[in-house]
């Protein structure tokens, strides 16, 4: 059924925009139109349902009026339902009351930090002129017992001896003869004989060699003390100067300074005037 209204409700709004058409075609008046009319507009002008292709002829349906819509009930104005009125100078708006801002701590000052007064660095001690050392560094050359000829520890004392030396050239050496109690002199002077003998022939030149005439009795094995003397060696003269005197070895000797004086210390023993 309602396949069949949409059809002829299209039928007739084909036929509405057909007519439409042919008036706007033609432009002699109405008055002086021909009277002969073809099949089609006479249908048009009886209001007669014409074939088309493609179409089928369709019934129109009498429009239906439309409902009259119902009266909306009127209801009456009440207090509640009125709009607030805006405020006037006569009626003022009522604000909210809002809790009073919280008071903000009174922020504590930060008291500046004090630059601590730079201390003076300490000054090294004044040495005195005309110093002399406070210690030498020595060791003992082992010979065999009675006899003027080197122990394998002596000989090895000697090397030790002069690879120092070639470290130090400003050094000086001093041999103290070092007998048993039962040993004559004799034997002593030869064997300090021997050590030069064979520190000349190592490469240490005679004039930093001396022998001493004094003589030193031995509390074990019988040789020569070969001493290290600092007197002709400035740098690590005052070295020991200033340390004797409390300074920090670190702040008055340079990197190679502290490098031989450890090498002297772990290879020699040294004994303070």
């Amino acid at each position: 059924h309602r396949v069949r209204r949409a059809s002829r409700a299209t039928a007739a709004l084909f036929q509405w925009s057909a007519l439409v058409l042919v008036q706007a075609l033609d432009p002699s008046p109405p008055d002086k139109r021909s009277t002969k009319l073809d099949p089609e507009e006479r249908a048009l002008d009886q209001d007669i349902p014409v074939q088309l292709p493609g179409f089928v002829n369709v019934e129109l349906l009498p429009a239906h009026p439309l409902p009259e819509p119902e009266p909306k009930p009127k209801t009456e104005a009440t207090p509640e339902s009125l709009p607030e009125l805006t405020p006037t100078p006569n009626k003022p708006q009522q604000r909210p009351v809002l809790p009073p801002p919280r008071a903000s701590p009174t922020p504590t000052p930060i008291p500046k930090k004090l630059s601590p007064t730079p201390t003076p660095s300490p000054q090294p001690p004044v040495l005195k002129e005309n110093r002399t050392p406070d210690r030498h560094f020595e060791a003992l050359v082992a010979f065999v017992f009675g006899s003027a000829t080197l122990a394998e520890a002596g000989e090895e004392t000697l090397q030790t001896v002069a690879a120092t030396y070639c470290m130090r050239r400003r050094l000086r050496l001093r041999l103290v003869a070092s007998p048993a109690t039962i040993e004559n002199d004799a034997l002593a002077c030869g064997r300090c004989g021997v050590v030069q003998d064979w520190l000349i022939a190592n490469g240490i030149p005679v004039d930093v060699l001396e022998t001493s005439k004094k003589m030193r009795t031995a509390s074990g094995e019988p040789g020569v003390l070969v001493q290290f003397l600092l007197d002709n060696d400035n740098v690590l003269r005052d070295y020991y100067l200033m340390i004797a005197a409390g300074e920090n070895p670190a702040d008055v000797g340079t990197k190679e300074t502290l490098t031989f004086a450890r090498w002297l210390e772990e290879n020699f023993e040294h004994l303070a005037y």
